[in-house]
């Protein structure tokens, strides 16, 4: 075992940037590790000066050894002494700061002795009335020595290392310990996180793989001001567990193990990280009020891309990019929208994982979030030109690029930026973003953490810094990152009804669009059950109302609702009504609601030619429809029971059964918005919208979410286009399939099969059989294109598709069960079966249902073959399960896949391999003499 010792000390003052009131800090922390002099002050280093000739030596000790641990000594040097009559200098610097692992063990030693003399000199001068150093706290802790498999150069190379303090020698380091991870922190901001590893081999040693780097972005207003230490928090075994660096009054992190909550008295238990049962939790805060641009100011806590492998989560993207990286997401808001401007879509989490185990989390209720993942690098003065991104609705979203973009159409930065900004404001440059928050301002009420404009602070004052919070998470592979993130999310309060399992969703939206009538309904339950399909739900969707929010029939559209619906009920579908939260103004609704305050208010136009041009008032906006609409006030507990009574009295008359729950994300709102309650994140919109709405109903769906997993609904993907491409089209289904159960949403409903015919596009034989089964074992299904119009063979073969499924849909009800108790996605990404094995990482046109079921539709047009990855075990096919079986752990290359077959797989429990033809393999296992 080799000795880590820590020592270290707080400047008698924190320096202020330029043009700011300095003041004295008020103390120091509790439990540092610190040994100073009396009245002593550090002086301030300005940028190109070297600290003193004491705190250079100090700073030497804890330079890298090779870069294999940051802050490891070069060798046995012995901490600098003090001399207790030189008390009163003012140039005293530090008595010293070690940091050694794994290194020679007279470092401890000299660690050891350094603080033992410290002691002994205090107690000298003490007993001689004169002035001696003073201990504040004192700590020596031992620690394995790590064999270390990797290192960050820039721990290497100084020259390399963000935000690196101009001065000589490395930047000292604290490390954390939480269980098996260790977190270095570095007083220039960078974070390095490492985890103890089993050897795969019994008897072998176990290693401390690099799991992930980072660093905060501090601002130009810390160049002159170096990063110090100004706390250390040790449990009673004397591990680290909590440290702060501060730059000045300008910046601050804060990082502490997740078990221990040091800081500030622990988590709350409804705080977004009181779950975490191992990490560690990071803060950075910045003074906006110190900075230069207070209204631009940022926190910015960015993690490098590379390092920690390949990336998942985040929320849906109208170009589902699996993983992630693969992608450029541009920077931007992080909130709900219907077609983002950076390519954000209906459905949000704040969390993402990796391949190596690697777990970052985000504080939901971030002011201001922005978000950018491998953002794209501009190309130069041109992109300020022609990148910009805005926010549109229908037909404006036809002519936009759908994004985010690949990577290699533009080079990517390699980090995930996570800022806490101090408002929505127009951007600057080029992928600049224009939304409909800009200009909106969270209240100061409610915000902790947020900066309004325009409100005089003290500088000082840190509960109205901006705070960008983190949590880091180092586990054994991606599947253990992934059930640690889950478990922080509210757990479902049941699952959705087994009859939308069992059976597909019919809905008139895609066939009818707005045309549709009580006529057409009926004749088209009729086909469904002519052609020997099968149906749970006859939805309902746009134009059955008589005005848009209004809430009861067109009686010229739907003459008799109850006859329809009783009719409806005759042919065993349930019957489901499309609603959204919009109220055009020429309904008896809006003359009922306004005088009452149950809607969104705004006294803002986004343009002086909003009136004339588009026809809006204060308080409206458009939507996808027309005309324009006004919002409720889903805030509002009295217009929430006004709507919901609205339903009810709806249910009661003509025996609706349910609801399809569209719209929601705050991208619908006014300019300028205000509600009944001050909202402190826009998407708290979309989660009244969700848990104090839709969920009131057990039949219903939701097509958007934000911290919204503890509801039974069914989470619907957004509208596809109908095309085979990866941008929102049937390459898209899978990996926002698998996004969605990653992030907490294990009952997710896809798009209706083959799209929405959009622009006049309607899918062709081909397109709309593979997209059937694609989705046949899918948690839910929706049909609104009806196969029989492409042609019998069509509806022959989707009627295929729905066999395989009646053979797993008792899997896929338990599987519904089970989510409901611990949010594991029913359909499941490669590496959730086999997290360390590198060939599942980045499969985007497989899933699995549970752990014994793999699907592996095609989804490439013209295609008859392709390749399959079945993961470590015994495989049949789910359609022939007495013939060949296939030895997993393996690709099986070219297999047959004519249009007729749906690709999928099931494996042989343990017992069952007698039955199975095992001599007659598709291929033989690695390594397999066929000859013998």
């Amino acid at each position: 075992m080799e000795a880590v010792a820590v020592l270290g000390s707080i400047p008698g003052s924190l320096r202020a940037p330029a043009g700011v009131n300095r003041r004295r800090n008020r103390g120091r922390a509790r439990g540092s590790a610190i040994v100073t002099r009396p009245a002593a002050r550090r002086p301030s280093l300005g940028r190109g000066v070297s600290p003193e000739p004491e705190a250079r030596e100090s700073r030497q000790h804890a330079a890298p050894l090779n870069g294999s641990v940051p802050g490891a000594p070069r060798g046995a040097t012995p901490a600098p002494k003090s001399n207790p009559r030189e008390g009163t200098k003012t140039n005293a610097v530090p008595l010293g700061f070690i940091v050694a692992a794994g290194g020679p063990s007279s470092v401890a030693t000299s660690a050891v002795a350094a603080l033992a003399e410290a002691k002994k000199l205090a107690e000298d001068a003490a007993r001689r009335g004169v002035p001696g150093p003073r201990v504040v706290a004192s700590t020596v802790t031992t620690l394995p020595k790590p064999k270390v498999l990797e290192s960050d150069p820039s721990l290497v190379n100084p020259a390399r290392a963000p935000n690196l303090l101009d001065t000589a020698g490395a930047p000292r380091s604290v490390v954390l310990v939480d269980g098996a991870s260790r977190l270095w922190i570095t007083e220039d901001g960078r974070v390095q996180l490492r985890r103890w590893k089993k050897a795969k081999t019994p008897g072998g040693m176990p290693t401390e793989n690099l799991v992930s780097t980072a660093h905060v972005q501090l601002p130009k207003e810390c160049m002159d001001v170096p990063g110090t230490f100004t706390r250390t928090v040790r449990d009673e075994d004397g591990n680290a567990i909590g440290a702060e660096v501060r730059w000045g009054v300008v910046a601050r992190l804060r990082v502490e193990s997740a078990t221990s909550r040091c800081f500030g008295g622990g988590a709350g238990v409804d705080d977004w990280s009181a779950k975490l049962a191992e990490g560690f939790v990071a803060e950075f805060s910045v003074n906006a009020e110190a900075c230069d641009e207070p209204e631009h100011a940022m926190a910015e806590f960015k993690v490098d891309v590379d390092v920690a492998g390949d990336w998942f989560g985040g929320g849906h993207l109208m170009k589902q990019h699996w993983p992630l990286n693969l992608g450029c997401w541009e920077v931007g808001p992080h909130y709900p929208f219907d077609n983002g401007p950076n390519g954000i879509n209906t459905l949000v989490a704040t969390h993402w994982v990796t391949s190596r185990g690697l777990a970052v989390l985000a504080d939901p209720d971030t002011p201001y979030f922005h978000v950018g993942l491998n953002a794209p690098k501009p190309k130069g003065a041109w992109d300020s030109l022609v990148s910009n991104r805005s926010f549109g609705v229908g037909i404006q979203n036809a002519t936009r690029l759908i994004l985010p973009m690949k990577q290699g159409e533009r080079q990517g930065d390699g980090v995930l930026r996570l800022q806490a900004r101090a408002g929505f404001h127009e951007g600057r440059g080029a992928f600049s973003m224009d939304h409909p928050m800009i200009g909106w301002e969270a209240k100061s009420s409610a915000v902790v953490g947020s900066v309004d404009e325009g409100l005089d602070r003290d500088y000082e004052d840190e509960s109205q810094w901006l705070s960008m919070r983190v949590g880091l998470l180092a586990l054994d592979n991606v599947k253990h990152a992934t059930e640690a993130c889950l478990q922080t999310l509210k757990k479902p309060s049941g699952a959705p009804p087994s009859e939308v399992i069992r059976a597909p969703i019919w809905t008139t939206w895609a066939r009818y669009k707005q045309n549709v009538d009580q006529r057409k309904t009926l004749a088209f339950a009729r086909e469904i059950i002519e052609n020997k399909l099968p149906g749970s739900v006859m939805e309902i969707d746009d134009k059955w109302q008589s005005g848009y929010g209004e809430l009861d029939f067109d009686p010229y559209k739907f003459p008799d609702p109850k006859g329809m619906v009783d009719k409806l009920h005759a042919m065993g579908f349930k019957v489901t009504l499309w609603v959204m939260p919009f109220i055009e103004e020429d309904t008896d609704a809006y003359r009922e609601g306004k005088p009452l305050g149950y809607f969104v208010e705004s006294d803002h136009l986004h343009h002086p030619f909003d009136a004339i041009v588009n026809g809006l008032k204060p308080g409206f906006f458009k939507w996808w429809n027309a005309p324009p609409v006004v919002a409720l006030d889903v805030t509002n507990p009295a217009a929430v029971e006004w709507f919901v009574n609205r339903l009810e009295s709806l249910r009661s008359r003509y025996g609706i059964d349910g609801y399809k729950f569209d719209a929601g994300e705050p991208c619908f709102l006014p300019r300028h918005f205000e509600t009944h309650k001050p909202l402190t994140h826009p998407s708290e919109y979309t989660r009244c919208w969700v848990q104090n709405v839709a969920a009131r109903f057990e039949l219903a769906e939701v097509r958007t979410g934000h911290h919204t997993t503890g509801t039974s609904l069914l989470t619907r993907m957004g509208d596809r286009f109908s095309d085979w491409g990866t941008g929102n089209g049937l390459r898209s289904i899978i990996p926002t399939l698998l996004t969605s159960g990653i992030t907490g949403y294990p009952f997710c409903l896809p798009d209706m099969i083959g799209g929405n015919a959009y622009f006049g596009k309607f899918p062709d034989r081909e397109l709309l059989v593979r997209w059937a089964q694609a989705n046949a074992l899918m948690p839910a299904l929706q049909f609104s294109l009806a196969p029989w119009d492409v042609g019998s063979e069509a509806a022959d073969l989707t009627r295929r598709s729905l066999e395989i499924r009646e053979k797993v849909v008792e899997k896929l009800v338990h599987l519904t069960e089970a989510a409901a108790h611990s949010l594991e996605p029913m359909c499941r990404p490669m590496w959730w079966l086999a997290p360390e094995d590198e060939e599942t990482y980045r499969i985007r046109d497989q899933f699995a249902v549970g752990d014994d079921v793999i699907v592996a539709p095609v989804v490439e047009k013209g295609k008859t073959s392709r390749d399959v990855y079945l993961t470590e075990g015994l495989w049949v096919e789910a359609s022939d399960p007495t013939g060949k079986v296939f030895v997993g752990g393996q690709w099986t290359r070219d297999f047959l896949a004519p249009l007729e077959k749906l690709p999928c797989f099931m494996r042989v429990a343990i017992g069952e391999e007698e039955y199975c033809d095992v001599g007659d393999m598709w291929e033989d296992p690695p390594g397999a003499n066929p000859e013998q």
